[in-house]
């Protein structure tokens, strides 16, 4: 099994692949992708150091319009670990880096959001909407971290490429192929561990458990941090699946902001430790 597949749909409309080496993409159909073999993954996630500020965990309700549930993580390790802050250059000013969160399958290969590695305002560039450059930080809050890596090849969802540019188009269809992976230039060499993996069909299958995401928000680190992205804080929140929406996506009331896009949505499970369900890519202002 090719090491990146990370579910079933992740690859059911084909996928487009970009060499930042090489500078050459090109389309891969849903016949010659390997089908997924596997219903669950389990963490491989080194002892939990608790630093964050989270809540108790029987406080309720959770809610993205109340209180903000998010709580800084100053010195990521455990679970935190393996989330990567990730800054993605289209063009030559510093209005053309996208800036979010990732997360890592393995060593190798790191899990986003596929508007951070495509984007069709750019099809002009060199590299035709792809990312000319891709930075990871492993592990990062706060200007440390762990590792540095850089990206060496893009996977997007073909349903997210191919969606019209505005935002009428996205929700209509890019949303449900929004998944990108980087391959990482080399391997990593420090050990942060991973979220487990658990195959889900619908909300029905989420919603009995407490779920959580972590990433970099704009709103709570451009105070402190102001451009210097690569300074900000991992900030984590928890929440709960609500309900399903549509296009193999679900409502949640995890508490988020721009630059949490491409962040695991995941949970704990009594045999697998904490699994990942999903990517967090899209949020409204005001609510769920």
């Amino acid at each position: 099994m090719d090491e990146w597949i990370i579910s079933d749909e992740a690859g059911a409309y084909g996928y487009y692949e970009y060499d930042l080496e090489t500078k050459e993409g090109h389309f891969v159909p849903p016949s010659e992708i390997p089908e997924a073999d596997y219903k669950t993954v389990p963490a491989e996630i080194p002892d939990e150091i608790f630093d964050t500020d989270e809540p108790d965990a029987d406080i309720t309700p959770f809610s993205v319009i109340g209180t903000d549930l998010r709580s800084k993580v100053s010195s990521p390790s455990g679970r935190y670990a393996s989330t990567c802050l990730i800054a993605s250059r289209f063009g030559p000013n510093d209005n053309d880096v996208s800036k979010g969160t990732g997360w890592l399958l393995n060593n190798s290969y790191l899990v986003t959001a596929g508007h951070l590695l495509y984007d069709p305002d750019y099809t002009d560039n060199d590299n035709e909407g792809y990312a000319l450059h891709v930075a990871v930080y492993v592990g990062s809050s706060g200007g440390t971290y762990k590792q540095y890596r850089k990206g060496h090849k893009h996977k997007v969802g073909t349903n997210y490429a191919n969606a019209p540019a505005d935002s009428g188009g996205y929700f209509l269809e890019g949303i449900k192929d929004d998944w990108g992976i980087v391959k990482l230039e080399t391997p990593l060499t420090v050990n942060v561990g991973h979220l487990g993996r658990r195959q889900v069909n619908n909300a029905s299958q989420m919603t009995a458990s407490r779920y959580y995401t972590q990433g970099y928000p704009v709103d709570r680190n451009i105070g402190t941090y102001g451009t210097s992205w690569w300074k900000y804080d991992m900030y984590t929140s928890y929440g709960e699946i609500k309900q399903d929406a549509s296009l193999y996506t679900v409502y949640t009331t995890l508490d988020t902001d721009g630059g949490m896009s491409g962040g695991p949505v995941y949970y704990l499970d009594s045999n697998l430790g904490y699994c990942a369900d999903a990517i967090h890519v899209a949020g409204t202002n005001g609510g769920s």
